[in-house]
């Protein structure tokens, strides 16, 4: 069985790679699209080097936002996470994964990742289709399936 964490990336990389995944990305001559593209691919390159593994990672679509990850419940170790940043990844848990989120001061129990327990490889799909919102698709090769929650926010809805 591995572990997965479902996060937001700004949890677990060092600032000074998060700042130069902005300086790649945030340029005055590329659109918004473009700017997140490259942004989301910067962070998802920097996620597998400290992680030693394969990672996604995507803009929320939303901006920052509290979730929870919904399916196999007994292998769900901890369901709700958040974003700070507007981005969710998903990185396997490891020794390097698990040092770098505690050396920027977070504790995996405060609810900023949730944590799955998986067999095997795992095949991820941050589903984009309401531009406004990623939805998290997670299969793994025992047929598990997990997912985050659909927009649960109102077109209307005020944000205050």
């Amino acid at each position: 069985m591995k572990q997965f964490i479902i996060t937001d990336p700004c949890y677990i990389l060092p600032d000074d790679v998060w700042q130069d995944c902005c300086q790649k990305a945030f340029r005055n001559e590329l659109g918004w699209r473009e700017q997140s593209e490259i942004f989301d691919n910067a962070v998802q390159e920097q996620l597998m080097k400290l992680s030693g593994t394969i990672a996604w990672a995507s803009s929320t679509g939303i901006g920052d936002w509290t979730n929870k990850i919904w399916g196999d419940s007994e292998h769900i170790i901890q369901s709700e996470f958040c974003a700070d940043a507007g981005m969710v990844c998903v990185c396997e848990l490891t020794d390097k994964t698990l040092v770098a989120i505690e050396d920027k001061g977070g504790k995996l129990g405060d609810g900023i990742a949730a944590i799955i327990e998986t067999d095997g490889d795992i095949y991820v799909d941050m589903d984009r289709t309401d531009k406004d919102w990623t939805v998290v698709r997670i299969k793994d090769a025992a047929g598990n399936r997990f997912h985050s929650d659909e927009n649960c926010y109102d077109e209307g809805e005020d944000d205050e």
